[in-house]
């Protein structure tokens, strides 16, 4: 049984560890190369582009130098939520516990930054798209994470992980009833 306890915390883990680290590395790259002067490298044009940005706000750029306050509650909300969900996180699927590693490593890597920086480091760019703005890798893994998290939820329900709460609902006379 342990085994299958570390399988399951692996699964939870690797992610959360691939995406911090790949951020980490990927974010010293940018600050190293393309930072000062700062410049923008066009991998395929009109679809990727490397564009440094400090993003001193938080997701989108919105409420610009608030994030450090903002962060430390994600953290604190994070730890609180991650402690008290150990032992459901481990029963969970793998896909949910695929997912909240990503969410978590993504995280982890945008605090890291704010933490050393001061502010987020952003350069993925997809200028076709408008609707993304300039992000990292964190912040990839944050939203891959969320909709693998949508999905799997969506699929427990549709596979009977849940009653529809008109089935699952007692009749008043059932719940008074002792078994």
């Amino acid at each position: 049984m342990t085994g299958l306890l570390a399988w399951r915390a692996l699964s939870f883990a690797a992610p959360l560890l691939a995406v911090i680290a790949l951020d980490r590395v990927s974010k010293w790259w940018v600050r190293e190369t393309i930072w000062e002067p700062a410049r923008t490298i066009v991998l395929v044009p009109g679809w990727l582009e490397l564009t440094p940005v400090r993003n001193r706000g938080v997701a989108f750029g919105l409420l610009q130098d608030s994030g450090g306050l903002l962060a430390v509650a994600a953290v604190v909300g994070l730890a609180i939520l991650g402690l008290r969900s150990w032992r459901q996180l481990l029963k969970a699927p793998a896909i949910t516990r695929v997912a909240l590693g990503l969410i978590g490593g993504g995280a982890v890597g945008n605090l890291v930054d704010r933490a050393q920086v001061g502010y987020v480091t952003d350069f993925i760019r997809v200028p076709h798209i408008e609707l993304f703005q300039v992000f990292n890798v964190s912040d990839a893994g944050i939203v891959v994470g969320t909709a693998a998290l949508v999905l799997s939820i969506a699929w427990n329900d549709v596979r009977g992980g849940r009653k529809p709460a008109a089935q699952s609902a007692r009749r008043p006379e059932e719940a008074i009833r002792e078994p």
